[in-house]
């Protein structure tokens, strides 16, 4: 293509008429200073200008008007210029370029081609510019990557595998929590056979009926099954599986899901079972009863007591329909005062049988129930006693202390005896009477326990329920406390865990246990504006795990107690164990590394000191430190799983600093 003064004009003229028909944006640069000589409708669309406004004009100062880019226009300059001065192509994939549409700036994405334009003689004067609209493509590309990473995100958080078996090739995919979910090696083939082997023998039924199920095309149904894993005791897994057949017609082709881990699952159901089966063959009467004044549950001696049939109308009958006028006007004013100001009531009461009619007299121990987060009214749960027969025994002791009266004039001396008699016999039943108060509230204080039978009492009420709007309401209410304080039973398992089970020991970067614990901490830090300082720590022996915790709980208490900007500092160095002072664990012969965990917080009282290590113990009272009590313990079950020693120097206001002892080798 030559652009000689002679040939310009006409194929100008020639090539603008071929250009103004092209979908593709098209410019020429002549010469060293790339002078725009044309320019084609699309690639003016593009620059959002005219003719006039490019052409004989050098083309970079039109690419730099026009805003944001990348490669910006330097860098485009160097590119087209490689292009004048070699003679090679130049592509650039995917630039970027916000250009205004409509007076609004907008993301656009080009296809990039650079061709040298050669005169007769063969001689580069000129840049021939090809610019293709890809921005459709790209931004759907974008999407679907977005959403492929939400989807994997989505999946890791909820500690989710997936599965994907191809029924044309016999081929299984599974990702590695999947695998690891199943017990597979990382990278052992598995085929569809294969996998039958991981699976214990016991379900095998279950699972190939969901399978053809699944994978029938007159069924098509939808795979969800929950199947154990592995057949050692004591290695046994819960997996739920969920999934669905693809079908190409009536042939299945593709059978895809996902795994997930509910092995605590099913071990809280069955001690929930277990809990329900012990209530409910209890002897004496147990209720929860609702802010709402009416029962969510009442056990079968409870419904026995009060004549209720199903749980269908303990769910629909007020607590005032199970007592006389006068005795509900007693119980308004008295026991539900007294529980909401004390949390707590004992005391002698008369309940109605619904059938019967018969007036009960009952000895009644109730407990308040309090969300532990928000000190809200969950409800209250309650243990009652019949005493009719009780009562009996002391109507008929009166009747005969009457007789004996009868007698006192005529048989002083016998009179005498009987009265000895019926002292012993009034001290007996006083005796008696206290102990079984004392059961009684032991019995009711058992209700406090972590709420593990506000859950059982929630399942029953969802399967049984057939109330409106308030029941449901309230039954949402019992699960998200039920919810929360089995965070605290696993916290309560996460310690236990740490005296029962058996780890093994292997070199353990401290450093990178740290940085692990500050990347998880990060975002904390950065909302309290947190200095974190710390030295280069060693490897020892131990359990990754463990060591994670005790970083992790150490850091987030320093982290949590304190009212200015948190500054701590973690410092380390070795020590023999004849220096350090107490610990029960520490050999005097073995170096240890002596690490300081310092802060700026509020403190802790000297006589917490012992205190704080103990489970359930809080370094301070103050409402506004949320905790649970365990995080310290958990250290220090952690340490001395180490055979090593935790300690704390502290002054209120003024900071707090934990020391800890670990052997470098065990």
């Amino acid at each position: 293509m030559s652009f000689t003064d002679n040939a310009r004009i006409p194929s100008r003229f020639n090539l603008s008429n071929i250009l103004s028909q092209m979908s593709t944006g098209m410019a020429i640069f002549h010469g060293p200073e790339y002078i725009v000589e044309l320019a084609n409708e699309a690639i003016l669309r593009y620059w959002n200008l005219n003719q006039v406004d490019v052409l004989e004009k050098p083309a970079f100062d039109v690419l730099i008007r026009r805003g944001e880019t990348k490669p910006d226009a330097h860098e485009l300059q160097k590119i087209i210029d490689d292009v004048y001065h070699t003679g090679n192509r130049a592509v650039v994939n995917e630039a970027f370029a916000v250009l205004p549409v409509e007076n609004a700036a907008c993301d656009f994405y080009f296809n990039l081609t650079f061709d040298a334009v050669r005169d007769e003689n063969g001689d580069i004067n000129g840049i021939m510019c090809l610019m293709n609209d890809i921005t459709e493509s790209v931004q759907v590309r974008k999407k679907l990557e977005a959403a492929e990473k939400k989807k994997s995100l989505a999946l890791d958080a909820g500690l989710i595998g997936t599965w994907d078996f191809n029924l044309l090739d016999n081929t299984v995919e599974l990702d590695d929590r999947c695998r690891e979910l199943f017990n597979m090696p990382p990278q052992e083939h598995i085929s569809p056979l294969d996998f039958w082997k991981y699976i214990n023998e016991k379900d095998h039924a279950n699972v190939t009926a969901a399978v053809s199920a699944s994978l029938d095309p007159l069924q098509r149904a939808d795979y969800t099954l929950e199947y154990r894993v592995g057949s050692e005791e004591g290695k046994i897994r819960w997996i739920r599986n969920k999934g669905k057949g693809y079908f190409n017609g009536t042939i299945p082709y593709r059978f895809v899901g996902t795994a997930q881990d509910v092995t605590e699952e099913h071990r809280l159901k069955d001690e929930q079972e277990k809990l329900l089966r012990l209530v409910d063959n209890s002897v004496e009467l147990m209720s929860l009863l609702g802010t709402n004044n009416i029962n969510s549950y009442i056990n079968k001696a409870g419904m026995e007591l009060l004549g209720f049939d199903t749980m269908e109308q303990v769910l629909r009958t007020p607590i005032s329909e199970l007592h006389l006028k006068e005795d509900f006007e007693k119980v308004s004013a008295n026991v539900i005062t007294s529980l909401q100001d004390k949390g707590r009531w004992s005391g002698q009461m008369n309940v109605r049988n619904l059938k019967s009619g018969e007036v009960i007299p009952v000895y009644n121990n109730t407990v308040r129930i309090d969300d532990p987060a928000t000190g809200e009214i969950l409800a209250f749960g309650a243990v009652m006693r019949d005493m009719r027969q009780e009562l009996a025994a002391q109507q008929s002791l009166l009747e005969s202390e009457r007789k004996y009266r009868q007698l006192t004039n005529e048989l002083e001396e016998r009179v005498d005896e009987r009265t000895v008699e019926l002292r012993n016999a009034n001290y007996n039943l006083s005796r008696s009477n206290r102990y079984l108060e004392q059961f009684a509230y032991i019995a009711s204080h058992d209700l406090q326990e972590p709420l593990r039978k506000i859950r059982i009492f929630s399942d029953l009420i969802i399967e049984n329920s057939s109330d409106g709007e308030l029941v449901e309401k309230y039954i949402s209410k019992i699960n998200v406390a039920s919810e929360r304080m089995s965070s605290l039973v696993k916290e309560l398992l996460n310690y236990s865990r740490l005296s029962s089970l058996q780890h093994t020991f292997e070199t353990v970067d401290l450093s990178a246990v740290l940085t692990h614990v500050l990347t998880d901490c990060e975002l904390v830090i950065k909302e309290k504006n947190a200095v974190i300082q710390t030295c280069s720590l060693p490897v020892i022996y131990g359990v990754s795990s463990q060591l994670y915790q005790l970083f992790l709980n150490l850091l987030s208490n320093a982290l949590k107690f304190s009212e200015i900007p948190p500054v701590v500092s973690i410092t380390c160095s070795e020590v023999y164990g004849r220096d350090i002072i107490g610990g029960e664990l520490i050999d005097p012969d073995i170096r240890y590394i002596h690490l300081i965990f310092k802060d700026n917080g509020i403190g802790v009282s000297t006589d917490l000191f012992e205190k704080i290590f103990i489970i359930f113990t809080r370094g301070t009272s103050d409402p506004k430190f949320t905790g649970t009590g365990i995080g310290l313990a958990v250290c220090k079950k952690v340490v001395e799983n180490h055979r090593g020693y935790i300690d704390v120097e502290s002054e209120v206001g003024k900071g707090t600093s934990f020391h800890v002892y670990l052997p470098l080798k065990q």
